[in-house]
């Protein structure tokens, strides 16, 4: 089994912002998917931005659930406990820690004169 834990892969990392993905035939080479924010950057655990998926918008990482979607069930009166129900996929830590992200960046970006 190879390092990316299927028969016949090589799996893993290609480098700095690119992920390998297995392609629909496994007789054409390797495919990259590239990570439009960089590995240093606080997002980076928690959100995934990729053109080639949903167009770019961004992603709880390891899943197809945009960030927006959160924040248009807060703002429509739904709880964190009903996203949770309804997108299982995406852990409550990094919920929490994106909404933790957001709130330093208007902390960071709004304040006094």
């Amino acid at each position: 089994m190879g390092r990316g834990g299927c028969e016949g892969c090589e799996g893993g990392e290609g480098g700095e912002g690119l992920t390998r993905q297995h392609p629909p035939n496994r007789g054409l080479p390797y495919t990259y998917i590239v990570e439009q924010i960089n590995s240093t950057n606080p997002w980076f655990p928690f959100v995934s931005v990729n053109a080639e998926r949903l167009g770019g918008e961004p992603v709880f990482r390891d899943t197809r659930v945009p960030v927006r979607v959160l924040f248009e069930y807060l703002e429509g009166g739904l709880s964190i406990e009903q996203f949770l129900d309804d997108f299982e996929g995406v852990p409550r830590e990094k919920l929490a820690a994106v909404l933790r992200l957001a709130g330093k960046t208007v902390d960071s970006g709004i304040k006094a004169a």
